[in-house]
This record gives C-alpha cells, sequence and structure tokens, in this order.
C-alpha cells in the first residue's frame, strides 16, 4: 500500500502489488493496463464513479509536475484525465504511466488504530524500490499471484521471515487471496473511461497546485 494524501479528515492510498488483465480502451483507441489500487469507487463500479489515477516518474516536465503531486521523490501522481490528455497532446506516452482503479481510504484515526493494532507494518518507501516493482509488474504481470511474492520480498526487507514462515503454516489467507484474484484479477475485461470533455492542455495542466504531498504521504503500509 503506498500512501497518496494524509490528512486529519482523511487519508488514501493504493495498494501497488494488484495488475490484473483489465485493459481500458480511450476515446483515441489507446489500451491501458489496469492496476487493482482498492476497493473504493473500483473495478466493479460503475463507470461514472470509478476513481482512475495515474502514478508516473515525468517530474522533469514543470507542466506535468504542476498537474501532478509528488508522493516520493521523482514519482508523481495525477488524474487520469491528465495523463490521457498528455498521450493526445504528444507530451507523454502511454507506458509512461501506471493506471489504478479504485483506492483504500481510511476515516480520521482509523488507519491509526490499524497501526497501533499491528494491523500493518509501515516501511519508509525508497523510489529505486517502488520503481523497480511496478516495472516488473508491467512487463511480467502475474494476475493470479495476487501479490503475495511482492509481500514477503518487502516484509524480508523489513526482517520479518519469520512471519512470512507464519503464513506458509496456515495458508488460509493466502488462499482467499489468490481466489478473489482468480475471481476479480484474472478474468479478461474492459473499462471504459466516463464520457466528460477532456480539458484542454492549457487548462489541464495551468491549473494544477504543485508541491509535495501531505504529512506521511509516500509511506508504505503492509499488511
Amino acid at each position: 500500500m503506498l500512501l497518496l494524501e494524509h490528512s486529519e479528515r482523511f487519508t488514501k492510498g493504493i495498494i501497488l502489488n494488484r495488475p490484473g488483465n483489465i485493459r481500458l480502451f480511450d476515446e483515441a483507441g489507446e489500451d491501458w493496463r489496469v492496476w487493482f489500487g482498492g476497493d473504493v469507487l473500483s473495478v466493479n463500479e460503475p463507470a461514472e464513479t470509478q476513481e482512475l489515477l495515474c502514478l508516473h516518474r515525468l517530474g522533469d516536465n514543470p507542466a506535468i509536475a504542476r498537474a501532478s503531486m509528488e508522493v516520493l521523490p521523482g514519482i508523481y501522481w495525477t488524474t487520469f484525465d491528465v495523463a490521457r490528455e498528455l498521450v493526445r497532446a504528444g507530451e507523454a506516452q502511454q507506458e509512461d504511466f501506471w493506471l489504478f482503479v479504485g483506492y483504500a481510504g481510511w476515516a480520521p484515526g482509523q488507519l491509526q488504530g490499524e497501526l497501533e493494532r499491528d494491523s500493518w507494518y509501515t516501511l519508509a518507501a525508497d523510489s529505486s524500490v517502488v520503481l523497480a516493482e511496478l516495472l516488473d509488474q508491467k512487463n511480467n504481470p502475474n494476475p493470479a499471484e495476487a501479490g503475495v511474492a511482492t509481500w514477503e520480498a518487502l516484509m524480508a526487507r523489513l526482517n520479518k521471515e519469520d512471519e512470512v514462515e507464519k503464513s506458509k503454516e496456515s495458508t488460509f489467507e493466502d488462499d482467499m487471496l489468490r481466489e478473489w484474484a482468480r475471481a476479480t484479477l484474472v478474468p479478461i475485461k474492459e473499462l471504459r473511461p466516463r464520457s466528460s470533455p477532456v480539458p484542454s492542455m492549457l487548462s489541464a495542466l495551468g491549473g494544477g497546485s504543485g508541491g509535495g504531498a501531505a504529512d506521511l504521504a509516500g509511506d508504505s503500509v503492509i499488511p
């Protein structure tokens, strides 16, 4: 889980290790692979209410950076509408983005309570590690694996190999996760973006607030 926003009112994050056989075809015919970002406003919702957002590393372009929020050094997120317009205008390539549908959300104090109950482990996110993982998923997607291998690798970085071994002794949760992946991520699905006017490059990129993410954004939390 990568935290994108955090404030006193709301915390928002996306699951990084759930690539799926989900495709989105936009009006220009571009074929976007879609990652499952979380249960909120996600793949099973009507197109009009789905939350679509993109990660990218195009911060060297000041206009793109203004329309994005930096969550880790060199890693940004923006809306799908902005990403789509960048591709349409020739300012970026579709391959420059990782597209997520849905997100995970927490009410005030909810995530802190889960951390205090040891429901999550925290890890200071490293840009190179995140990028390497995303690139590997883009080049070698395995939806049926449900991200278990990524979880094991991150737990090893936290010296939590004993937790990994415990999970292997009782495989019920992993089996349920893989069953969910077989039902949700493995079947081929097509999404259609909501039909709304795409803003011009001037309005889409000129109005971004820029700046870094709020407190805690950019941290990783591992269940």
